[in-house]
């Protein structure tokens, strides 16, 4: 009978710091943007990541795919939309978060 390798989560391969620095920079930036009328926050994912950058200017090897946080907001009952520019295109990647009232009923 052979053991189960316990599952390592994304985040629990992150350097210490990380995750907190990160979740907090999307709530602050979430609650800057968000948009009564239309229950939705327009977030560029550069802001995102200057922020965190700012809040540990002592890390270099910041790796972009530590912004990939939009299942820890799922789970919280928020509406996730990632957007990027494709080759042809020159707008700036953003996420969209949608606050889904009805999740937790």
């Amino acid at each position: 009978m052979s053991k189960t390798e316990p599952t390592i989560s994304f985040i629990d391969t992150l350097p210490d710091g990380v995750y907190d620095v990160i979740i907090t920079s999307f709530n602050d930036l979430i609650t800057k943007n968000y948009s009564e009328p239309d229950s939705r926050s327009h977030i560029p994912l550069n802001d995102v990541v200057n922020m965190a950058k700012s809040s540990m200017p002592s890390r270099k090897d910041w790796n972009m795919k530590w912004f990939n946080m939009e299942d820890e907001y799922r789970r919280k009952g928020w509406k996730v939309k990632y957007h990027r520019p494709e080759q042809d295109e020159s707008y700036e990647a953003f996420v969209i978060f949608f606050k889904d009232f009805y999740a937790d009923i």
